[in-house]
């Protein structure tokens, strides 16, 4: 049940004239959880299970680590919730990685008696939605509690809904409960401004998925497909416009998810902050998918040591995490090294902060100094989403990147290019975009102005709506 389809529409429909229709808080909460479970339930019913079975675990050993006081016993109960959300996270999402790594290097070695081959159970194996993302929850609350962060959660309603609350189940925002729970204390009272609010930005969302991201789609797959047919600057345009696509496709997402939530009297963080206007790689990750970076941070990169112990701490802990993150997004080597590159980027951002020290702060801080960081961090940016596009080969992106930046030409004239005014759009959507979350903080942006925008967007998307197609992020 895609967020872009309309039987999602109609479901949501239905969701919101039951709950809000129901006096008790408690059973308003026990109505959201089931209906949470049947929208999971909707992709592949019996891994409704495999989510319960986390849930349980996680509200089990939260618990007990709040009646416990044996550290020994606390740091077992802490192992037993990561050996079992990682565990089933490496089966679901790992084995085939592993083993083929595995039996990669026993014949590089010279061991071929040691290689064990595809198992015929392999094939089987289908990932399941949002594992990713419900896992990193369950974490990062079990943490928390470990740590004194957050209080164990008794009501059993509570920290079920917290895991599966549909709006960001499946890809996000991740929720921490330090977030989430409290406002599971209370009755929500939905006003007229959460109705106005969720409502645009699910429009907001549905616009930018359907009509932008979808739209630009062909034209990043027609590179992509053949890369090296088509001239250097004909890739870049592919590149420009996968990088608007995944923008405008997880921003979507993101947006429908954030509405959804506050049409039910709930509140989850923005995700995404126009991460094209970054100036650096630091200033990219507080604005790109903020939820998870944030994630990384504090359950990664600080534990890991984060900046103290000197620079080549710092820049090994910085390259462990984005590794990690990458290998996060998917079980392929292609993934973990766009994490890397992202790493290596912040690494060289770090030294090259220290090196530029003594240039004076009015050089630093000028609009030409800012343009030229901007254009910069986005061409990298868009260099690593080649690894991330392509992410099946290694060889294939380093040569797509090494054509990149020569000035080949093309084999095949580059038919399909007419796409290309969406390409146009898509910069235009993204400076809307800027002059959305520019204005909307200072309450500048009058609300007939915001009505006429919903309007226009919401009648672009019912006349460039086609098939319901997936989102990106659904796949991690």
């Amino acid at each position: 049940m895609w967020f872009n389809s309309f039987l999602f529409l109609l479901y949501l429909a239905a969701v919101l004239a039951v709950y809000h229709s129901i006096p008790a808080w408690r059973a308003r909460k026990a109505f959201l959880l089931v209906s949470s479970y049947l929208f999971y339930a909707c992709w592949n019913p019996p891994f409704l299970t495999l989510l319960f079975a986390s849930s349980s675990v996680d509200y089990l050993v939260g618990r007990q680590l709040g009646r416990v006081p044996s550290p020994a016993a606390r740091r077992l109960l802490v192992l037993l919730s990561c050996t079992t959300n990682l565990g089933i996270l490496a089966f679901f999402k790992y084995a085939g990685f592993l083993l083929d790594n595995y039996d990669a290097l026993m014949r590089l070695a010279g061991l071929d008696l040691l290689v064990v081959g595809p198992p015929s159970w392999l094939a089987a194996i289908v990932l399941p939605v949002g594992i990713s993302f419900y896992t990193f929850h369950g974490l990062s609350y079990i943490i928390d509690v470990y740590a004194g962060r957050k209080a164990p959660v008794d009501d059993f309603l509570d920290f079920y809904l917290f895991v599966a609350f549909f709006p960001q189940l499946v890809a996000g925002p991740i929720l921490r409960a330090s977030q989430f729970m409290r406002q599971l204390v209370s009755r929500r009272v939905v006003r007229l401004r959460d109705w106005e609010v969720g409502g645009f930005r699910i429009v907001l969302g549905l616009f930018q998925k359907a009509f932008m991201a979808d739209n630009l789609a062909p034209l990043a797959n027609l590179v992509f497909e053949q890369p090296l047919a088509f001239s250097a600057p004909e890739q870049w345009i592919g590149v420009y416009a996968f990088a608007l696509q995944i923008y405008f496709d997880f921003a979507g997402y993101s947006n429908i998810a954030i509405g959804t939530a506050r049409l039910l009297g709930f509140e989850i963080p923005d995700n995404f902050n126009l991460p094209y206007l970054a100036v650096g790689f630091r200033d990219f990750w507080r604005r790109w998918h903020i939820s998870l970076s944030s994630w990384l941070r504090d359950y990664l990169y600080i534990p890991l040591g984060g900046s103290r112990g000197g620079s080549p701490m710092t820049y090994r802990n910085l390259v462990v995490t984005m590794f990690l993150g990458g290998l996060w997004h998917g079980a392929t080597w292609s993934f973990a090294v766009w994490g890397m590159l992202h790493g290596v980027f912040l690494m060289a951002e770090h030294r090259l902060d220290l090196s530029l020290a003594r240039v004076p702060d009015w050089i630093r801080q000028s609009f030409l100094w800012r343009l030229a960081g901007l254009f910069l961090t986005f061409h990298l940016t868009c260099l690593a989403w080649v690894f991330f596009r392509l992410n099946t080969s290694v060889g294939d992106a380093a040569r797509m990147c090494a054509s990149l930046l020569s000035s080949g030409a093309g084999s095949v004239p580059a038919s399909g290019f007419e796409r290309v005014v969406y390409l146009k759009l898509g910069f235009l959507g993204f400076a809307a975009c800027w002059a959305w979350e520019r204005f909307r903080g200072s309450r500048r942006m009058p609300d007939w102005l915001c009505g006429a925008a919903a309007a226009c967007m919401l009648y672009l998307v019912i006349v460039g709506w086609g098939d319901a197609s997936e989102f990106i992020y659904f796949q991690f």
